[in-house]
């Protein structure tokens, strides 16, 4: 496909991503997940200081310690990495400075920023959009290559299959762009379109929270039970982020496990960033404990397990072995009943509850 052609193609699909971010913003904000929530749980959150301690963080607390660092050092990475793409591709091609370690970065700040699955719509699907493996599976790279060098309307199909494919969007296929194709197949203008697409959702996440572009529960801290639901949604993102944590590192059909790419340093760097945020999360949620109560100790234990995985993760080099995915894979994987089971109930919340909220729909709101 000739150059000009193939530019204008790969332009509609960051197009189409875009128009879809605005998609979800108009969904937002109707108050159904609030609602359901306080259904959902069964407790109205009136008394909550029979789990909750004296130091339970605010809203600002939350904002400036946990969620604002971690957003904003996945935008910054990321405008980065396309100022590096953009310089490699348009200004010297036999650049590649710090290209590598722009991208390594980014995977670090990407996966724990994504890992925050919690406040709002966009941000519950942030990983899909930005994260989703493009690993060493041929089936799908042979695919991803016809696709790219089909007839014109093979990029439209490619477009259209977005939602169907994910991982041809996102960090590790830009990933694939640029360690892994040849400018003859137009890695240019692939990783400059993806590259753009990555900034993209990284700086909507950070602007979307600073303009209050979340759930009520995440702006207005005279909400009745509104710290128990910011509790809630925290304890639901963080079993959806050990699930797609899980999902990474457990065996597969194809391919080796524990790996979204095929850069050995980006693998690492994924999975150190994932238990980094998870802990981050845990030990905000212990916050809201009573000290020497149930949910101080079962978060406690939590946060004992996060921490000896995130150590265990910082020393990888490169991809984890099959056999430490695995071992990650069988310790995560414990953790999901834990927090839903123990954690959750600790703190007074239903554990079946946070089932049908994970990665569908919210359920209805309850009647009034």
């Amino acid at each position: 496909m000739p150059s000009s052609n193939r530019r204008a193609a790969l332009a509609l699909v960051l197009g189409a991503l875009v128009a879809g971010a605005g998609a979800v913003q108009a969904q937002e904000r109707t108050g159904d997940v609030i609602n359901a929530l306080q259904a959902a749980t069964g407790l109205s959150g009136d008394d909550p200081s029979a789990v909750e301690g004296p130091n339970t963080p605010s809203i600002a607390d939350i904002s400036r310690q946990l969620v604002m660092p971690r957003f904003g050092a996945f935008a910054r990475a990321a405008a980065r990495l396309q100022n590096i793409v953009l310089r490699r591709c348009s200004i010297d091609g036999h650049s590649s400075d710090d290209l590598e370690a722009a991208f390594v970065d980014t995977m670090f700040a990407g996966s724990a920023a994504v890992s925050l699955a919690f406040g709002s719509e966009f941000n519950r699907t942030a990983a899909t959009s930005v994260m989703s493996p493009f690993g060493d599976e041929g089936l799908g790279r042979t695919q991803f290559a016809v696709l790219m060098g089909s007839a014109p309307d093979g990029p439209a199909t490619l477009t259209a299959l977005r939602s169907l494919e994910p991982s041809y969007v996102g960090l590790p296929a830009l990933g694939y762009a640029l360690f892994d194709m040849s400018d003859a197949d137009g890695s240019c203008d692939l990783a400059m379109t993806l590259a753009a697409n990555v900034a993209t959702v990284a700086r909507t996440m950070e602007r979307r929270w600073e303009a209050g572009l979340v759930e009520a529960q995440w702006t207005d801290p005279t909400m009745p039970a509104g710290s128990r639901r910011r509790l809630f949604d925290m304890l639901v993102g963080l079993l959806r982020t050990l699930s797609r944590t899980e999902d990474v590192l457990s065996p597969r059909p194809r391919g080796p496990l524990g790996r979204v790419s095929g850069n050995g340093q980006a693998n690492a760097a994924f999975v150190q960033g994932r238990f980094a945020a998870m802990l981050d999360i845990a030990s905000t949620v212990n916050a809201y404990a009573v000290p020497g109560s149930a949910a101080d100790q079962r978060t406690q234990d939590l946060m004992r397990n996060l921490r000896d995985l995130s150590i265990e993760a910082r020393a990888l080099t490169g991809s984890p072995s099959r056999a430490t995915a695995a071992t990650m894979a069988t310790q995560v994987g414990a953790m999901r009943p834990f927090v839903q089971n123990d954690v959750a109930a600790a703190f007074g919340f239903a554990p079946e509850a946070l089932v049908p909220l994970l990665d569908g729909p919210a359920p209805a709101a309850a009647p009034r």
